[in-house]
């Protein structure tokens, strides 16, 4: 029981951390979903993918929701200072960002993702691609797919050199987060003028090399919330139970019961607006999923309604905001968690 309710409780939590990314403007209508559509439609063929606008995060919706705390704010913008100092990176040149994963079963029956990561912004890709290779300091194998040039290097390797230089609570943790992640070997390729490819040998060269793309399936999902901040849809031919390694009861036949999941965020009237959906394989398992839900919901309302510290107390009232609902065979969650608590969670 407690397992199940660890893992509803990461589902909440999961939306309110992608809920720092969100924005804080009015929507952009279609010109915004026409750029987040050109990125995605370079992206090969992926079991999920997720766009960022990092323009509008760092510009708007940071000193929006940390506007009740300057000091985290001023962290933050000194440790973006710092990185470029350091590595010559100015992360405030890239504009959007798009990541396609294909979900891998290993040995052990466990699912795996392998992302490759589209970054465009204010910059010449080629002249990007010659800092890093600088910041490398020689650290790296070049190798030639057609007439691209690939650069190849160990990303943890790299990562550990650079973590040292920082003193930065936060900065480290990005850089713990990324070490463990990551694959040892990462490869680096120009796509266009503006735009990097960066991820794993072979998604960088399916990205290339390959006529195969993201099935229009999956980028139709991250239109179910047009020109949100951050979105995010998947196709889950095996459901989600692996990933959250339940037992086959109720809750694990209704994540395997999950044919595509999607999910977006975004700021208005003062609340960050988190949205995930589920669309289930049949009305019934729908409707089980549903029930699941809610069941869970009541007991981690239960479970944190003595809470004391203020993180918890701010949990407790996620759950509560949470608005479960069903039509014929997608489930979706709805929250609205006031800014104040956004910042909260990240001092």
């Amino acid at each position: 029981m407690i397992k199940k309710i660890f893992a509803f409780t990461l589902a909440m939590l999961f939306l309110l951390n992608a809920s720092a990314f969100a924005d804080t403007k009015k929507p952009r209508g279609k010109k915004a979903a026409s750029q987040t559509n050109r990125l995605v439609a370079l992206l090969p063929a992926s079991d999920g993918v997720m766009f960022l606008d990092v323009q509008r995060l760092l510009n708007e919706a940071l000193p929006q929701i940390l506007s009740a705390n300057p000091a985290k704010l001023n962290e933050i913008n000194e440790q973006i200072e710092q990185l470029k100092t350091q590595t010559g990176f100015d992360v405030r040149q890239f504009e959007q960002i798009a990541v396609g994963v294909t979900l891998k079963q290993t040995t052990t029956a466990k699912n795996t993702v392998d992302p490759v990561i589209l970054a465009r912004g204010k910059y010449n890709s080629d002249a990007l691609l010659t800092l890093a290779k600088i910041a490398l300091k020689g650290k790296y194998r070049e190798e030639k797919v057609g007439n691209k040039a690939f650069y190849v290097f160990a990303a943890r390797e790299i990562l550990a050199e650079h973590k040292a230089k920082f003193n930065g609570n936060s900065m480290l943790k990005i850089f713990d987060f990324l070490s463990k992640k990551m694959p040892p070997e990462i490869a680096v390729t120009t796509v266009d003028a503006n735009t990097l490819a960066i991820g794993s040998i072979a998604r960088v060269r399916e990205t290339v090399e390959s006529k195969a793309k993201v099935g229009a399936d999956v980028a139709a999902l991250l239109n179910r919330k047009p020109n949100s901040i951050m979105s995010f849809g998947a196709n889950t031919p095996v459901g989600l139970q692996q990933f959250f390694d339940l037992d086959d009861d109720m809750l694990g036949q209704s994540l395997s019961a999950i044919r595509q999941i999607y999910g977006a965020v975004n700021l208005s009237g003062g609340n960050v607006v988190a949205f995930v959906g589920a669309k289930s394989t049949n009305a019934e398992q729908a409707k089980s999923l549903e029930e699941t839900l809610g069941g869970m919901q009541a007991l981690v309302k239960g479970f944190l309604s003595s809470a004391r510290s203020d993180e918890k107390k701010v949990y407790a009232r996620i759950v509560e905001s949470a608005k479960i609902t069903r039509a014929g065979t997608e489930v979706s969650i709805d929250l609205q968690i006031p800014n104040t608590d956004v910042g909260l969670l990240i001092k």
